[in-house]
């Protein structure tokens, strides 16, 4: 999922791709720093069980599954109306 993404970053913002991958790269970051001590205290609040903390990522990858599919229709309406994929029309991240 995260080189999925990273290739259409590419194809969003072909004049500057790396200052959007280096985002998504540091928001990624930021979320494996902070997941386990999010799943942590969902464990010790729920008596031990990493339950809440799976559910917790399932419902955040289903989030981004949403989110991803969301700009797939975006591109190809953007493709059948002709207008290329560029920064200033493409979604914000």
């Amino acid at each position: 999922m995260v080189s999925l993404v990273l290739t259409m970053a590419g194809r969003y913002y072909p004049t500057r791709p790396a200052k959007m991958m280096g985002k998504m790269t540091l928001s990624y970051g930021v979320a494996q720093i902070a997941a386990p001590a999010v799943t942590g205290a969902l464990a010790a609040r729920m008596g031990g069980s990493y339950a809440a903390g799976l559910y917790l990522a399932a419902a955040v990858m289903l989030v981004g599954t949403a989110l991803l599919l969301a700009l797939k229709v975006v591109q190809a309406r953007d493709a059948s109306s002709g207008a290329p994929a560029t920064a200033s029309n493409a979604p914000n991240a």
